[in-house]
């Protein structure tokens, strides 16, 4: 079996579209459906902690950076009635809210 990656974009589609003109692309080192912090390099967990904005795209970062204390929105399709009771919506809505725990 080959190496293979759960991340919706790749670096190399990021510099393929010129985003790395208009911000800075740096690879997390994580290949988890979530992003772990703990598994993170220190280069991104130091961008990460220093940005005034974070948009979280998917589920899989909802349930990993729940607990994160930051200035994070996440943007994610409630798949399961577990994550839709936690949002207060519906199951297979789409959804965009801020930090739960973030003041």
């Amino acid at each position: 079996m080959g190496n293979w990656v759960l991340n919706d974009v790749l670096l190399e589609d990021a510099y393929a579209v010129g985003l790395d003109s208009l911000v800075t692309v740096v690879s997390s080192g994580v290949d988890t459906p979530g992003l772990v912090l703990e598994h993170a390099t220190e280069e991104f967990r130091e961008l990460f902690h220093q940005s005034d904005l974070i948009i979280s795209k998917g589920q899989g970062n909802l349930e990993s950076l729940l607990d994160v204390q930051a200035p994070i929105y996440f943007l994610l399709v409630a798949k399961c009635q577990p994550i839709a009771q936690l949002l207060g919506c519906k199951e297979r809505d789409i959804i965009l809210k801020r930090q739960l725990s973030f003041s």
